[in-house]
């Protein structure tokens, strides 16, 4: 019931939602089911730039998708650049938990038309992105083989849950010249992973806020030496 107060409550109020993602599939047959990289991006950017990153990989064995952060804003409203963004402060915890079901139900739909390996499900989250990948591992709806965080922290959100699940291999990355994130935001998550017996690596690269064709090869690289998650 609407209420009657002099301070009006706003109500939550669940509808369909069209949202938006990209997807970079192998350029050869493989004999094997290709992995899984689901790939977060980070505030202001869209999925069809994004995707471009992970242009490298197409000659490995790995289905790249790609999903769009579902707010759409103005970054520049005099020539109408849109950027897209995953939440903010407001009712945070209600857009966690329509996200997570949007990467769940989106790597669902995408494998019922291009078959991939379940046992390896890579998630990988860029700047603003990490926290979301890194929510997503933990809210019980996937079991990641690996998850990748470039340029961000460890939200204290998923630090509270990490003792609540199996722990995955981590490949913490942090850019030499990133004027964005410091990287002591690394060294806590560092700690947290640390902490609870995470399998983790650092990998410090050249540049800066940034994903670069050296670490995409190097997170492929790190990907390929993962043991299969067993069903």
């Amino acid at each position: 019931p609407h209420s009657k107060s002099a301070h009006p409550k706003v109500h939550p109020f669940s509808i369909n939602f069209t949202v938006y993602y990209t997807t970079q599939e192998p350029d050869q047959t493989h004999q094997k089911a290709p992995a899984l990289l689901l790939a977060v991006h980070g505030w202001g950017q869209n999925a069809k730039r994004f995707i471009r990153d992970f242009k490298p990989l197409q000659d490995r064995n790995i289905l790249i998708i790609v999903p769009q952060g579902p707010h759409q804003f103005y970054l520049d409203p005099g020539i109408k650049k849109v950027g897209f963004n995953w939440l903010s402060a407001y009712e945070k915890e209600n857009s966690i938990n329509d996200i997570n079901h949007y990467f769940a139900s989106l790597i669902q739909s995408v494998g019922e038309t291009t078959p991939f390996d379940r046992n390896r499900i890579f998630l990988l989250g860029f700047s603003q992105g990490v926290s979301m990948a890194s929510r997503f591992a933990v809210s019980g709806l996937v079991q990641p083989t690996g998850l990748i965080c470039c340029g961000a922290d460890l939200a204290p959100d998923v630090a509270e849950k990490l003792p609540q699940v199996s722990p995955y291999p981590v490949y913490l990355a942090h850019g030499q010249d990133d004027q964005l994130i410091p990287r002591e935001k690394l060294e806590e998550a560092e700690a947290g992973y640390k902490a609870l017996n995470f399998p983790y690596i650092i990998d410090d690269y050249e540049g800066g806020h940034e994903i670069t064709p050296d670490l995409v090869e190097r997170i492929a690289q790190w990907m390929e030496a993962q043991p299969s998650i067993q069903s």
